[in-house]
């Protein structure tokens, strides 16, 4: 048998009309392409389809207090964005930041821009990750470009939350912000990725 390796992956978290994307770095565990279910805490089953692409380089860097900041006031904006739609909604949980989505994504007359929503979307679910899953921010440039992710502290996984906002702008879905965060809290848990 040969040694596990680095390599970059791809998540395909498959539901209904929609395909979730999440890329990290880790180990290989199992052969390419195979499908991993995932149980929610409501009981929801989902399944992953997990394809490994080519290795790319990157130069990670933590971020500094001030895109921190930055990041934590985009995020307070996003329980704004779930109490326009559902005000009687105090302390919304996962699901209802996906709710708001959805009825925002459904809305006549927006009053939030894609760039905004994906702002403090993103900002939401990179925040929650780092405060719930021992994750930090990151700027990650590679030959693809630069983006702001979230990455384990004690695995190589990774997790590009405006990214994964955007592409669910862009491709017309939802039903996401729960099902990431998960995906991305088993795939740190299972112990088959390559300790930091």
């Amino acid at each position: 048998a040969q040694p596990p390796q680095d390599i970059t992956l791809e998540l395909h978290v498959k539901l209904p009309f929609i395909s979730i994307l999440i890329f990290w770095t880790g180990v290989a565990a199992a052969a390419d392409p195979h499908t991993q279910e995932i149980k929610l805490p409501d009981g929801e089953i989902i399944k992953n389809t997990v394809t490994t692409v080519d290795p790319s380089p990157q130069k990670i860097r933590i971020l500094n207090q001030r895109e921190l900041s930055n990041i934590e006031a985009q995020s307070q904006m996003a329980l704004d964005f779930v109490k326009y739609y559902f005000p009687k909604i105090q302390t919304p949980n996962l699901k209802d930041y996906d709710h708001a989505f959805r009825a925002w994504q459904v809305s006549q007359e927006r009053k939030f821009s894609e760039a905004e929503v994906t702002q403090m979307l993103g900002s939401y679910l990179g925040n929650k990750c780092a405060a719930d899953l021992n994750m930090e921010w990151v700027e990650v440039t590679d030959k693809y470009g630069t983006e702001f992710a979230v990455r384990s502290k004690k695995v190589e996984v990774m997790s590009f939350p405006y990214a994964v906002v955007q592409k669910r702008i862009d491709n017309h879905q939802y039903d996401f912000i729960s099902n990431v965060f998960h995906t991305v809290e088993t795939m740190q848990r299972d112990g088959q990725y390559k300790s930091r």
